[in-house]
């Protein structure tokens, strides 16, 4: 059978070739709330302006040239790769050139155009990936380009743009909010685990608490995260008056309420995941650990919990992405967090360096979960079933 050509990353390439003719390669401001102003890659680029055709042209061959062959994906994807940390290189010259002549207030950032070529790398990587099936070579095709763009930030390449400017003005309350936006989400996680678990296993025992549980917890999920932590501030209020309560620090505002509303939306999708898991057993795999003569707490921790790992890892991996996201929205009741540079550059004027100073952290912090949480979702398949599954969800020895 004739092989058909990859038409999203040939798509890709046409993405790729729009963010190079547009006019929002960068975006220049001469202040950070002044108005801003879309840059060409011709005009920030000058000279290297072809540089950067070449290095698209040599995708775009590489495209049409690959097929189902696992070499010649691997080819194109390490090419994509070093595109998607290229962009960052060409946008740090960019930045270089444009701020010539200007002083320190001056500002550079991305624009639109660069974003669609990470965009546009990214995914074609992601469909070489898929016929690629050594787990090294999927690695280096997907990690080469993060490497490039890190080692360009600790180089020191990138120190003009504008959300560098950012960093280094305000480094002492970056490190301040991002701890406590990391501490405060890993601490709702683990509590709704030490809590969830049991809790979880209580409700697929006895379907009455099921019924009280699950019905809170719905009611609970169906309100937006904002709502749910200002609507906290209330009952909080009447609870901080009790002497105990106000001794270990609870409080109407600030981190209080951010922990009890992430919290419930955390337990949720453990006790969920759980109690959904251990309802999908097969009642037969019960019924022959009873009759090798097992106990009910013998029969929870040899077969029940190891059948439903998999599932409860996923459902882990949900809580957490949810949290980080969640915090953010702290600043609404006086929590810090890296929701505090999101709403400052939200404030008065949009100063899009701020927003950013904020999110990209929040980003990295759930791409990093999904991905040690993917893995140990394989691991433990791996581990329970003796085959390993790959990307497009096939079976290898």
């Amino acid at each position: 059978m004739k092989y058909k050509r990859d038409m999203v990353s040939i798509f890709m390439c046409g993405v790729f070739i729009l963010s190079l003719l547009m006019d929002s390669f960068m975006i220049v401001m001469e202040n950070r709330i002044s108005p801003m102003q879309h840059i060409s890659a011709k005009q920030s680029l000058g000279s290297s302006y072809a540089l950067i055709w070449g290095c698209l042209i040599i995708l775009v061959l590489l495209v049409l040239w690959k097929d189902k062959s696992e070499k010649k994906n691997f080819i194109t994807g390490i090419w994509a790769s070093i595109c998607l940390g290229g962009c960052i290189f060409f946008a740090g010259l960019a930045t270089n050139n444009l701020m010539v002549g200007h002083t320190s207030t001056y500002r550079v950032t991305f624009g639109v155009g660069i974003y669609l070529i990470m965009i546009a790398s990214y995914s074609i990587i992601v469909k070489c990936n898929e016929f690629i099936n050594k787990s090294w070579k999927k690695k280096l095709t997907t990690f080469l380009g993060i490497f490039i763009i890190v080692f360009l930030v600790a180089s020191g390449w990138l120190n003009k743009m504008s959300i560098m400017t950012e960093y280094f003005t305000r480094q002492d309350k970056f490190n301040q909010v991002f701890w406590e936006h990391l501490n405060i989400s890993l601490l709702v996680v683990i509590t709704s685990i030490i809590i969830g678990l049991p809790v979880g296993y209580l409700c697929y025992r006895y379907k009455i608490l099921d019924m009280i549980i699950s019905g809170i917890l719905n009611v609970v999920r169906s309100i937006p995260a904002i709502a749910l932590i200002i609507l906290m501030v209330g009952p909080l209020s009447l609870l901080k008056e009790i002497p105990v309560l106000n001794s270990i620090g609870i409080s109407s505002f600030g981190a209080t309420p951010v922990f009890c509303a992430l919290f419930l939306y955390s337990i949720f999708q453990v006790i969920n995941s759980l109690r959904g898991a251990l309802m999908t057993i097969d009642r037969d795999y019960i019924k022959a650990a009873k009759a090798m003569g097992m106990t009910n707490i013998m029969i929870m921790f040899k077969v029940q919990i190891p059948l439903v790992l998999p599932v409860l890892v996923s459902g882990i991996r949900v809580a957490m992405i949810s949290t980080f996201t969640g915090a953010s929205l702290g600043t609404m009741v006086g929590f810090g967090g890296l929701g505090t540079f999101i709403r400052m550059g939200d404030s008065s004027a949009i100063a899009l360096d701020l927003i950013l100073l904020g999110a990209i952290p929040i980003m990295i912090m759930i791409f990093i979960t999904d991905l040690v949480f993917s893995r140990l979702s394989r691991w433990v398949k791996m581990r329970m079933t003796g085959v390993e599954y790959d990307n497009r969800y096939e079976l290898t020895n």
